[in-house]
């Protein structure tokens, strides 16, 4: 993280600083989490999943969808939905 402009937050985790947002949690179990700060540093359009997809080299799009409705599944099956 060298070079990084960052503080410490209030569970001691570097915030990068130059961030939109940023949260603190400590993990409790799988997909829960107990939420200990958070906030807004600066204005700006937030890096949206379809942003996202759209910047990704076009041999890289089958290999996300696949890893992303992977994901998506477990989830849905850990949290007894499917």
């Amino acid at each position: 993280m060298a070079g990084l402009a960052a503080r410490p937050g209030v569970t001691g985790s570097p915030i990068l600083t130059d961030t939109l947002t940023y949260v603190e949690a400590r993990v409790v179990s799988m997909l829960d989490a107990e939420w200990w700060a958070g906030g807004r540093l600066r204005s700006g359009a937030p890096l949206a999943l379809s942003l996202l997809r759209e910047h990704l080299p076009k041999e890289w799009l089958g290999e996300w969808a696949a890893s992303r409705e992977r994901q998506v599944a477990e989830a849905w099956r850990r949290r007894g939905l499917r």
